[in-house]
């Protein structure tokens, strides 16, 4: 990101008069992208965490011009979805890069992502968040690199709501990750364990944020016995919605995560 870019752009700061010359020539509605801030944006967070693997959540934008210029910029995907999968492929991913990261993946998709697994991406990584999606996996011939997604007991986030790693909606509850990482690797390539800890966290957050990543990274040692590729921190980095609000310091959040 250049020295005179602002880390907060809002709708005052783009050109009144770009926008409706677009808006006359494509007709409205028209979501307009600047790629270029896409770039700045995802260099930011990638240069804050230096030496550490940056994923973009395919979901927040499935566009395939935001895609691509992602990839180009160096970025792997992480995808909630088949359809999010295909998109990513489209877009130039190397199948083998991709992650599947599902909440109770229905089963037409399961049946999607392990054909694309045996035919166009052995390596790709499968990130479940139930115990029965081990025996859906595994009753479609499914042996592959697997990561178990940790419910923390701790959340962050702007909202209760989407604090996702405080309650038992999501994940392996903490204390029944070991049993289950011993249950995974007999069956698959355990190769990681994933946390979500929620969106939109702000500075008010991070400790709470830190917190559970520490609680995930005791517990990758624990089961790890040297299996481990990585552990995985997910949640948004948020948006300071309000002119208020101090947008994070992204280099001080990297020093302290």
């Amino acid at each position: 990101m250049s020295a005179d870019s602002p880390r907060i752009r809002r709708l005052a700061d783009w050109d009144h008069d770009a926008l409706s010359g677009l808006a006359a020539e494509y007709g409205t509605p028209l979501y307009v992208t600047d790629l270029d801030r896409v770039a700045a944006n995802y260099n930011r967070i990638d240069d804050a965490f230096a030496g550490i693997e940056c994923m973009y959540a395919a979901k927040a934008n499935t566009g395939q011009a935001v895609v691509a210029r992602l990839l180009e910029e160096g970025a792997h995907i992480e995808c909630a979805a088949a359809g999010e999968l295909h998109r990513a492929v489209e877009a130039g991913a190397e199948p083998n890069t991709l992650q599947y990261t599902a909440t109770n993946p229905p089963a037409n998709d399961l049946d999607w992502v392990v054909d694309f697994w045996e035919t166009e991406a052995p390596e790709l990584t499968v990130t479940i968040g139930a115990t029965d999606t081990l025996d859906r996996l595994e009753a479609r011939g499914f042996d592959g690199r697997l990561a178990i997604r940790v419910n923390p007991g701790i959340g962050a986030g702007h909202h209760e709501k989407v604090a996702t790693g405080k309650d038992a909606k999501f994940g392996i509850p903490h204390d029944d990750v070991p049993a289950v990482a011993a249950d995974a690797a007999e069956r698959f390539d355990l190769v990681g364990l994933h946390a979500h800890m929620g969106s939109g966290v702000l500075r008010d957050d991070l400790d709470d944020h830190c917190r559970a990543i520490a609680k995930v990274a005791d517990l990758a040692r624990d089961v790890g016995d040297d299996r481990l590729e990585f552990i995985d921190f997910g949640g948004g980095f948020g948006v300071p919605y309000r002119e208020e609000t101090e947008p994070l310091d992204m280099e001080a959040v990297g020093e302290k995560v």
